[in-house]
């Protein structure tokens, strides 16, 4: 058996073991990891600076892949009566209970914005997609309601 096969018996072997005892292999890890601190982090920061450009470009457009996958499952459209715009730049999420505050509170925020929240959330049906216009008015309308209580 030559050196090459040897290596690739071993790779074999090892991503078998990898698979079969995940929380050993994970205890391993971390364990070196805090051994080489410092080396990791330095390769951390290198690998940061090379690849910043394309780390961002590759965000960008995981957001707009999740957006549109929301703005597909919301109908496309504003959720207003009347309105018909369907420009996925001008959307926005609204929670039609007007309990967007209360729930972030009770929640603990929404990491990875409120996108990615319904989403994982698998669309709930109290958050309404609607233009920035109407989103506005909506809130606008909200608060008059509120000031006509108060006095």
């Amino acid at each position: 058996m030559t050196d090459e096969e040897k290596k690739k018996k071993k790779r074999e072997y090892m991503k078998l073991w990898r698979t079969s005892h995940p929380k050993e292999y994970s205890e391993y890890l971390k364990q070196r990891r805090l051994a080489n601190l410092e080396k990791y982090r330095e390769y951390g920061r290198k690998y940061y600076y090379a690849n910043h450009g394309k780390r961002k470009e590759c965000i960008k457009k995981g957001k707009l892949a999740r957006k549109m996958r929301v703005f597909a499952n919301y109908g496309g459209k504003c959720s207003y009566d009347g309105c018909t715009e369907t420009d996925i730049d001008v959307m926005e999420l609204h929670h039609a209970n007007l309990d967007g505050f209360k729930r972030r509170e009770e929640e603990g925020g929404v990491n990875g914005g409120m996108w990615g929240w319904v989403e994982r959330n698998n669309f709930p049906a109290d958050i309404i997609m609607v233009c920035a216009n109407h989103h506005l008015k909506i809130h606008a309308m909200a608060r008059r309601v509120a000031e006509r209580k108060i006095q």
